[in-house]
């Protein structure tokens, strides 16, 4: 006979699945990172980052930068570095051919080849200009209808708002969107919008993952977008 305990968890279980349904079958736009995500970039920001550091004659740890590039932890050993007048150019000098040779994702387009009901969307603390650059250059720029960086007055992740403004593009609401990043900060900002998230632990990130142990603690999550179709977000 069923104990009282195990009847007990799997109702917990049984309506567990049931929102998820729920909310699954809500869902008409998916917002997606761009780098580490859309596109495995971490290593190019990485090299960027050490290149205009060791220009600038400004000491840093492995650990410090890693943490600082992928963990969302605000201080690095170099403080201050980024208001050198300059640096953030110079970063994006560095980094943009490395990216723009960078190959799409595995299985991103064909997912979402499946899934043409859906409306796609990036939220990206990269400039905008170079998504949808990378875009153009990989022949995908016509399954996003909106790309926003952040620049301008548009603060950056976790800061909810490039969500926002996403979401008013695409004419969805928040209970009707799905956000899937790779890091902290997109974690965050799904939850800062109200929107539901998952993260993307693909294996081309294990190497950045390392760094943030909290990113193993996540129970919301992909390894590959074609998880998408099996968890039915597509």
């Amino acid at each position: 006979m069923m104990s009282r305990m195990n009847s007990h968890r799997l109702q917990l279980m049984f309506r567990d699945l049931k929102n998820r349904e729920t909310i699954h079958r809500m869902i008409k736009a998916i917002l997606f990172d761009f780098d580490g995500t859309i596109a495995p970039t971490l290593s190019c920001w990485r090299k960027a980052y050490e290149r205009v550091f060791l220009d600038h004659g400004i000491q840093f740890s492995n650990d410090g930068l890693s943490r600082y590039l992928f963990c969302n932890e605000e201080r690095l050993d170099a403080q201050n570095a980024e208001n050198v007048p300059g640096f953030s150019d110079r970063v994006y000098e560095f980094v943009t051919p490395c990216i723009l040779t960078t190959p799409v994702t595995p299985l991103l387009i064909e997912t979402i080849l499946t899934a043409q009901s859906l409306r796609f969307g990036i939220a990206s603390n990269s400039r905008s200009a170079l998504v949808k650059e990378y875009l153009r250059i990989h022949h995908i720029e016509e399954y996003f209808k909106i790309v926003v960086g952040a620049e301008g007055d548009i603060p950056c992740k976790p800061d909810p708002a490039m969500l926002h403004i996403a979401m008013n593009a695409l004419e969805v609401t928040a209970t009707e969107t799905l956000f899937v990043g790779d890091a902290l900060t997109d974690m965050a900002a799904g939850r800062n919008a109200g929107v539901e998230t998952l993260l993307f632990k693909h294996p081309q990130n294990d190497a950045f993952n390392n760094f943030c142990e909290k990113r193993r603690d996540q129970s919301n999550n992909i390894v590959s977008f074609d998880q998408l179709s099996t968890h039915g977000y597509v």
